[in-house]
């Protein structure tokens, strides 16, 4: 029994990362286009 909720736990752990790491990578690929907008009106975003 302890076997199976210590892998529900586990999965519930994991779910959460990939969906981290999935909006980090959305919010950078926004950054980057923010970015790449700003140097073409060559403005320099903090």
């Amino acid at each position: 029994m302890k076997a199976q909720f210590d892998r529900v736990v586990a999965l519930l752990l994991v779910i959460p990362l990939d969906l981290r790491q999935g909006f980090d990578s959305i919010q950078v690929a926004i950054f980057a286009d923010q970015h790449a907008v700003a140097n073409q009106k060559g403005l320099a975003v903090e």
